[in-house]
């Protein structure tokens, strides 16, 4: 395996071009990436023949995810790995976030060669993406079947009581009404078996004042072993971020959105490695995300991940439903 082969995360292609013609003729191996998922590919695709990266140079801000989470995920991935952070988005704030995820270097665009081969001498070139940190192990789930319900209030005298009821039973892990959707609250229920979910349904559905619109199991996505490995350490990193995160009582969102089941896995990894989700379940056996949104979220930041499913493949259609402070 050659010690200089080096990946460039960048969705720029003139950055990309400049970084590739430079260094290939210093004799660096040099693949490109346009985003996070697609530099994951290139992990598992040099991996999968023995091979891996001694150097990843990467931007900030990525089009498809959470620079800050990324960087921090691959730093705790690949603890000794060479990795650079080059951007034109330079600030002191974001200089100081990178220095505290102890990346090797950064550096602000435009960048001379001359200066990056300096800055690639300083390293001793030994690591490598072939052998990754042990993935932290899998959380434990909540229950062995786990899904969401959907009601509907028919008499809004009772709603309070309905509520009441609702999320006190059983199983019921979290609650909240919302609008903007043909339903009026949802709950996130994780049982023991299947058995006990039917009796679950049953009893919202001798509730007075509600109907069960539908419910969706959730399912363990079907992923590769590094797409699997990765997110496993990401969801350390994102926990470690969101620590005080109460699924549920902070959620301020919920999205729901079909998918083309066959480009399942790219979908589901760029979505959930987006900043403010904080939840991502596969629903309808492969055909759909229930996606939790945190209540810290700004707008521009919803408006952002609106924006990239409207233009990401695979997206068939979303739905928006909003939570609405209930104060019972």
């Amino acid at each position: 395996m050659s010690h200089k082969r080096v990946l460039v995360i960048d969705d720029r292609v003139e950055t990309r071009r400049h970084l590739r013609e430079g260094l290939s003729q210093q004799d660096w191996q040099v693949d490109e990436a346009p985003n996070a998922f697609s530099a994951l590919e290139a992990i598992q695709q040099a991996r999968a023949y023995g091979e891996g990266f001694s150097v990843i140079i990467t931007e900030l801000i990525l089009p498809d995810q959470d620079g800050i989470l990324f960087i921090k995920t691959l730093r705790q991935q690949f603890p000794k790995l060479p990795l650079i952070v080059l951007t034109d988005f330079g600030s002191e704030k974001g200089q100081v976030e990178v220095e505290q995820i102890d990346t090797s270097a950064y550096l602000e665009k435009p960048v001379e060669i001359k200066q990056l081969l300096a800055t690639l001498e300083t390293f001793e070139l030994e690591c490598h993406t072939v052998s990754p940190a042990t993935a932290p192990p899998i959380p434990k789930p909540d229950d062995a079947v786990g899904a969401y319900l959907f009601l509907r209030i028919d008499s809004p005298e009772l709603a309070g009581d309905v509520y009441n009821h609702l999320r006190a039973m059983t199983g019921v892990m979290s609650a909240n009404a919302v609008r903007g959707s043909d339903f009026d609250l949802v709950l996130r229920v994780a049982v023991p078996s299947e058995d006990t979910l039917a009796r679950l349904l049953e009893e919202t559905q001798r509730v007075i004042g509600a109907t069960l619109v539908e419910h969706e199991r959730y399912i363990k996505p079907v992923l590769s072993a590094s797409t699997e490995e990765f997110i496993r350490h990401y969801q350390t990193v994102a926990m470690e971020v969101n620590k005080d995160y109460m699924p549920g009582q902070d959620t301020n969102v919920y999205l729901m959105i079909d998918v083309d089941r066959y480009q399942m896995e790219r979908i589901y990894t760029s979505i959930l490695l987006t900043k403010g989700v904080y939840r991502c379940r596969v629903t309808c056996g492969g055909s759909k995300l229930m996606v939790l949104m945190s209540h810290a979220v700004q707008p521009g930041v919803m408006r952002h991940l609106l924006r990239k499913l409207a233009e990401m493949d695979g997206i068939l259609r979303v739905r928006e439903a909003t939570v609405i402070n209930v104060a019972i």
